[in-house]
């Protein structure tokens, strides 16, 4: 089931990880490390703020940030054209 909001489809999680997965094929496996290095350094950067420790919380956005434009850099064109296929074909 589909449910649109504001002119935007919100597919289910399902939908979204086949799509990626059958775009990526053999590559997931690096897609999925750098999306698990994000979420890992989002959480040290929380943890580091509870803390005040702004040298971290610095150090761990540099290594978040980096991270984020390797793998937007490698993958976003396929992935986006995916997902903008998956939700063509919901229509």
């Amino acid at each position: 089931m589909f449910v649109m909001n504001s002119s935007v489809f919100i597919r289910p999680w399902w939908a979204v990880t086949v799509a990626i997965v059958a775009t990526l094929g053999s590559e997931m496996t690096k897609f999925v490390r750098w999306d698990q290095l994000v979420h890992s350094l989002s959480v040290s950067i929380g943890e580091a703020a509870a803390k005040g420790d702004f040298a971290r919380i610095e150090s761990d956005y540099q290594q978040m940030l980096n991270a984020c434009i390797v793998c937007h850099g490698a993958h976003k064109t396929r992935v986006s054209t995916a997902l903008g296929t998956a939700t063509e074909k919901a229509d």
